[in-house]
C-alpha cells in the first residue's frame, strides 16, 4: 500500500509521532542539560560557564516536567554569578537537583557518553 501511493515509510513514522505524548522532542536539549550537570557534579567543571549556559539551555526545553524537576536551579545560577554563593556551595546545591534529574529521566551512569 505504501509503495502504491509513493509514501515513504520513514515519513509516515515521523508524521505518526506528531501529537504522540510518549515522544519527547526536547530530548537532545534535556541531554545537554544532563551533560552540564554531570560535568559539574563529577569534577570536570567550569562553574561560571555552567552558571551562564544552564539557564539558557533550560529555557529552550519545552518539556514542562523538567521545570518541576529543576525548579529553582536558575536562581542558584544567578546567585553564583552575582557572587552571593561560592563554587563549593554552587556545586553542593546542584547535587540534589542532579539526583532528581537522573531519577526522573532514568539516566544511567554510562548515559554521559550518548
Amino acid at each position: 500500500m505504501y509503495l502504491e501511493n509513493r509514501y515513504s515509510v520513514e515519513r509516515l513514522e515521523l508524521v505518526d509521532v506528531i501529537g504522540n505524548t510518549d515522544v519527547i522532542f526536547d530530548m537532545q536539549d534535556i541531554h545537554q542539560c544532563f551533560l552540564l550537570m554531570d560535568d559539574l557534579i563529577n569534577g570536570s567543571h567550569n562553574c561560571k560557564k555552567i552558571a551562564e549556559v544552564f539557564p539558557e539551555k533550560l529555557e529552550i526545553v519545552e518539556d514542562e516536567s523538567i521545570n518541576e524537576v529543576l525548579d529553582g536551579i536558575a536562581e542558584i545560577c544567578k546567585k553564583f554569578l552575582e557572587g552571593k554563593i561560592k563554587s563549593v556551595s554552587f556545586i553542593n546545591e546542584r547535587k540534589s537537583y542532579y539526583i532528581k534529574f537522573v531519577k526522573f529521566y532514568n539516566y544511567q551512569q554510562n548515559d554521559a557518553d550518548i
